[in-house]
């Protein structure tokens, strides 16, 4: 997959340089190494699917520099392919399903079902006890013990929820509008002394914006 982006950079270095024909030249080199990388993980994710994930999400920077902990820079394989354009990389299931894990909220939920645990958090409390009772066993076999870890594993569940990228993008939809209908409200507000035909304008203007 480096090849795959060292292709990329230099096909762009040298089309700014007005070099077409060198520049083509990289650019199936380019094609020819994203083939191969695709070929080589579609025959990884078939004979062990989980290993292939594992492997994609690995940080480069932290094997290299194991030692300096404050590093907070990552570099995965599917990173590269993005900075390489490696599209049929990319397109590939197993990078789709990563990608869609990323997106999902510790588990995977409905377009419906996501709106219902969003908006209705004790949603939680109901889908808690069937994944905890495996998990009951593994401690001593005491009660207290067993209550504290399933009143954990809710609130570790609830907080993966509403940090994941789709509970952040609807907390910023819905943010934005009560912003926007708080800024319509105040502009009625302050029109309102005005005569009615005016205040009619104004309103109108309001809502245009």
């Amino acid at each position: 997959m480096t090849l795959v982006y060292i292709c990329h950079t230099m096909k762009n270095i040298l089309k700014d340089t007005h070099e077409p024909v060198i520049a083509e030249q990289y650019h199936k080199l380019q094609e020819r190494f994203d083939d191969e990388c695709t070929a080589l993980l579609d025959q990884c994710f078939y004979k062990n699917e989980k290993n292939t994930r594992v492997c994609l999400e690995i940080n480069y920077v932290s094997l290299i520099h194991e030692h300096q902990c404050e590093m907070e820079d990552t570099v995965e394989l599917m990173f590269v392919a993005s900075l390489g354009k490696a599209q049929n990389f990319l397109a590939h299931p197993c990078c789709q399903r990563a990608i869609e894990r990323r997106w999902q909220p510790g588990f995977k939920v409905g377009q419906i079902s996501f709106l219902l645990y969003f908006f209705c958090p004790i949603l939680f409390l109901r889908r808690g006890p069937q994944r905890l009772k495996r998990r009951e066993h593994r401690v001593h076999g005491e009660n207290n013990y067993g209550y504290s870890s399933r009143a954990d594993t809710v609130w570790y569940r609830m907080y993966y929820f509403y940090t994941s990228p789709n509970s952040k993008y609807v907390i910023d939809i819905v943010s934005g509008c009560l912003r926007f209908r708080y800024i319509i409200n105040m502009k009625r507000s302050h029109y309102s002394f005005l005569p009615p035909n005016y205040s009619l304008r104004f309103q109108d203007c309001a809502m245009s914006l």
